[in-house]
C-alpha cells in the first residue's frame, strides 16, 4: 500500500528528476521509477562504484546542514523525500526545507518537497 500511495504522489514528477532520500534497499520512490541521488550503498559497492563523496554530500543535505541548498544543487536533487526511513537515518536533521520549500505531496508514507520551488 505504501508503494502504491508513493507512486500516485510521484506520478506527475518529471521522470529524470532526482530525489534525495535515505539509501535503503527498495526505497518506495525508486520502486516507482524515479531516480535517487544515491541508491542503496550495498548495491553501489557491489558494482564497484565509489560513492563515498556522493554519500557524504547526501548526508549534508538530509541533515539540513548550513550548506544543504548548495549541496542539493551539486547533487542535482530536484526533490526530497522525507518518511520513516529518513527519520531513522537522519535523526538530528534540522529539516530546513519544511519551512522554505514547497511541499508537493504528503501521506501516511511521508512528505515530498520540491527543492527548487519556495513555499
Amino acid at each position: 500500500q505504501e508503494v502504491d500511495e508513493v507512486c500516485v504522489a510521484a506520478e506527475k514528477l518529471p521522470p529524470n528528476a532526482r530525489t534525495a532520500a535515505a539509501q535503503i534497499y527498495n526505497h518506495p520512490i525508486a520502486i516507482c521509477g524515479h531516480p535517487l541521488v544515491a541508491g542503496y550503498s550495498g548495491h553501489l559497492w557491489s558494482h564497484g562504484i565509489e560513492a563515498s563523496s556522493i554519500e557524504s554530500k547526501l548526508k549534508i543535505l538530509m541533515n539540513g546542514d548550513a550548506q544543504w541548498r548548495e549541496v542539493a544543487r551539486e547533487l542535482q536533487a530536484k526533490y526530497l523525500f522525507w518518511g520513516v526511513r529518513e527519520e531513522k537515518d537522519f535523526k538530528t536533521s534540522t529539516r530546513p526545507w519544511e519551512t522554505v520549500n514547497k511541499k508537493i505531496a504528503e501521506g501516511t508514507w511521508g512528505k515530498l518537497y520540491d527543492l527548487e520551488e519556495k513555499q
